[in-house]
């Protein structure tokens, strides 16, 4: 979609200019997105490395009857 916005832009010349902050704007966004899914990757992975280090914790204690 940004691509096909950004040939538009190239056709238009003179309005161009009211094209590209949007073009600008939705870039920005894309990454933004694109950050804040990795951000959730990251603590996915720490709760279940959190969780794998609990386990370990109870194994270690003596089982009850």
């Amino acid at each position: 979609m940004i691509a096909e916005l950004q040939d538009v832009s190239n056709d238009l010349g003179e309005k161009k200019s009211k094209v590209d902050p949007v073009i600008q704007a939705l870039i920005l966004e894309e990454n933004a997105e694109g950050e804040q899914e990795e951000k959730e990757d990251v603590n996915q992975s720490s709760s279940v490395v959190g969780s794998e280090d609990e386990e370990v914790e109870d194994s270690d204690e003596s089982p009850t009857v």
